[in-house]
């Protein structure tokens, strides 16, 4: 894990299956909008995560790297993981840009 930053970790997010997917996952971006004006409005520069292993690729999608082992066990396994503001913001352009492209 990167070194040098101010450290946000966020727990327990999570949106509710029945609103998952919807809108071209809109809750999910408007919450992670919302927990980044929190973070930076407080000086935080990198947030971590313990990520169900079900979506590591939507993680690594929004620039998460991961870090350590896996915590948990069965049907509840972790993977720690980092994403600086600068990784996310760059997630977020790419992201934007592939999706106005199609």
């Amino acid at each position: 894990m990167p070194t040098g930053y101010r450290i946000l970790e966020v727990r327990l997010l999570a949106v509710e299956k029945k609103y998952r997917g919807l809108r071209g996952g809109r809750i999910l971006k408007g919450m992670l909008a919302l927990l980044k004006e929190y973070g930076v409005a407080r000086g935080y520069d990198l947030g971590i995560i313990s990520g169900t292993t079900r979506q590591l690729g939507l993680y690594r999608h929004l620039g998460f790297v991961a870090f350590g082992p896996l915590v948990g066990a069965g049907d509840a396994c972790y993977q720690p993981m980092y994403v600086s503001l600068e990784d996310f913001d760059a997630a977020e352009r790419k992201n934007a840009l592939a999706a106005s492209s199609t």
